[in-house]
């Protein structure tokens, strides 16, 4: 099982990579035409970007902490991933699709409760046109995990991995 990607921490990347363009193209042309009035645009252009990329990646942050919090002290349950859908607002990323996962799991008390995960990036192979690109999200194997806290089941985490096509099998004995 290979964990997918987050999509606000590649955005964030993104963002990143733009602002650093544009704050190296304000250096370079401030120092060459030696005024700042006409050129002061591209440094401010490219601190929004930072600015963007730093809450995108700040964002990512605080989900990948919520995991390993909720992986420490929380609960953890297997899902079943009822449904993979393209993100209307982050839609693509180069040839990746930004998605979400439905999922359903039952908990300790026996009730079946349903769950969407955080936008990560599904994919990779997806060039073509977006019908295709969506009949090929429905066609991979995806497996889910649940990290819900004790105290509070609206706190949760799901962690969506692309399975490899191999069977998991649960033993009860270790036969070592």
């Amino acid at each position: 099982m290979k964990e997918v990607r987050s999509a606000w921490r590649t955005w964030g990347r993104i963002c990143f990579a733009i602002s650093a363009v544009f704050l190296i193209l304000y250096a370079i042309l401030g120092a060459v035409l030696g005024f700042l009035s006409g050129i002061l645009a591209l440094g401010l252009n490219g601190a929004v970007w930072i600015a963007l990329g730093s809450g995108f990646y700040l964002y990512s942050k605080s989900c990948q902490c919520k995991l390993e919090r909720l992986k420490y002290e929380g609960l953890c349950y297997d899902a079943e991933v009822l449904h993979v859908a393209q993100n209307l607002v982050l839609m693509r990323i180069g040839s990746y699709i930004s998605a979400y996962a439905d999922c359903r799991y039952i908990d300790s008390e026996g009730k079946v409760c349903l769950v969407r995960s955080a936008s990560f990036l599904a994919g990779g192979n997806f060039i073509g046109m977006r019908s295709s690109a969506l009949d090929g999200l429905q066609s991979m194997i995806w497996d889910a995990k649940v990290y819900v806290s004790k105290t509070d089941p609206r706190d949760y985490y799901v962690a969506v991995y692309e399975s490899d096509g191999t069977i998991g099998i649960k033993v009860d004995h270790d036969y070592r």
